[in-house]
């Protein structure tokens, strides 16, 4: 998946894209469009340019913390797994947790501790994430692509077991960490 982020003066538009089997992006799977004026962060996606049929969404558990827990839920409100930073980690490189409601907990890492010192004084980081399980299994990964627009490449990858996140929990978690991680 790729995700897009359009600034204008109103907000930030968040656009889900699917990558062709040739790696060239196709049309918008989602969208969210984020206002400035919420005190609590909350973003939720939908299928068609109105904005009118909700697919998924993450909310912040109280008002607009960095540090707080996101809970993803789908359309209907069922809870599909959080995500929150880890502070006291995060002093290194930027360390985020996720849950699934299924049970299969991750870790996410900024890959490069060099990296994580360059994006702590710059305007326009380049976030790279890997999120892995307690056994080393990595479940997704997000990177920024350089290009002048601000999009991530978010990789899905599945458990010896066969499970896999839900697509709608690594979009949320892919655009909330890249969202969070700019404030």
């Amino acid at each position: 998946m790729l995700l897009r982020d359009r600034r204008h003066w109103r907000g930030t538009v968040h656009e889900l894209c699917e990558i062709r089997a040739d790696g060239s992006v196709g049309g918008v799977i989602a969208s969210a469009k984020q206002s400035l004026d919420r005190a609590r962060l909350t973003l939720v996606f939908h299928t068609d340019v109105e904005h009118n049929r909700p697919l998924f969404a993450f909310a912040s558990d109280h008002v607009w913390d960095t540090w707080g827990t996101y809970a993803v839920t789908d359309d209907r409100g069922v809870v599909l797994g959080s995500f929150r930073k880890d502070v006291k980690a995060s002093f290194g490189r930027s360390t985020w947790h996720l849950e699934t409601a299924d049970g299969i907990t991750a870790v996410g890492r900024e890959r490069s501790r060099l990296w994580a010192l360059v994006r702590r004084f710059s305007d326009d980081p380049p976030l790279r994430f890997d999120f892995a399980t307690g056994d080393g299994h990595v479940v997704l990964s997000t990177a920024r692509r350089w290009v002048l627009r601000r999009e991530y490449d978010l990789a899905l990858w599945g458990l010896p077991d066969g499970r896999r996140l839900d697509w709608r929990l690594a979009a949320a978690v892919g655009s909330g960490v890249t969202l969070l991680q700019r404030d």
